[in-house]
């Protein structure tokens, strides 16, 4: 999808894929961004758009990457599981980015889309989330759930949380047309069968399936 993205909006000279790793020394994953100018026969490290083992989760990673109605490329990425997400941008198509910022959700594996001038964001975990932007991701709004995890999360440590989400809650969206959206996302076919935990206990992954929802956009 990222690729997809890109693809479209990026001069057909080159085209910049996200990504996330580790250098040698390095204390959690970084955000990085790859290039390619031979039709992805090869790629390259071009920049590292995050790096900071001091935030809560260590690691920075699970990236989404796209360009804003101002003309910057705007990178929403995960800080480990149930922290805020980070965002950051650049205005020289990648070659460096400005300093962290927190989105103001926590969330993990965020994907964005564009309509028109506005921004759109999913994220899971806990559940799935929708929100918007109509500053070019400055500031996030709306934020609608789209899928709730069927557990009551005060009290709960992130570690007890892990266990209880019962779906990976990992989404994307993509455009359908000018005023709609199409989500998708994982979680159990059946919500209320409490003996279905999660898609990683073996024998499990067969009781989730992929679910889509389309979304209608109205200003």
């Amino acid at each position: 999808k990222e690729l997809e993205t890109l693809r479209r909006e990026l001069p057909h000279t080159f085209f910049l894929v996200p990504g996330y790793g580790r250098f040698e020394g390095d204390l959690g994953d970084r955000m990085f961004l790859y290039k390619t100018t031979d039709n992805f026969k090869t790629l390259y490290y071009y920049s590292t758009i995050a790096y900071d083992p001091t935030v809560e989760g260590h690691s920075l990673d699970e990236g989404d990457v796209i360009r804003t109605p101002d003309g910057r490329l705007l990178c929403v990425m995960r800080n480990n599981s149930y922290l805020p997400m980070y965002q950051c941008w650049s205005d020289n198509d990648g070659a460096s980015w400005s300093g962290l910022e927190m989105v103001g959700s926590e969330g993990v594996d965020p994907a964005l889309e564009r309509l028109d001038d506005v921004l759109f964001c999913t994220y899971g975990r806990p559940g799935v989330w929708l929100m918007c932007s109509e500053n070019n991701g400055e500031r996030w709004t709306n934020r609608t759930c789209l899928y709730n995890s069927p557990y009551e999360i005060s009290g709960k440590t992130r570690g007890e949380r892990a266990g209880l989400e019962r779906s990976c809650c990992y989404t994307d969206v993509e455009k359908l047309n000018d005023h709609q959206l199409l989500v998708l996302y994982t979680r159990p076919i059946d919500p209320s069968d409490s003996s279905v935990m999660s898609p990683w206990k073996p024998g499990q992954l067969g009781s989730f399936r992929m679910f889509a929802v389309e979304v209608t956009v109205e200003r």
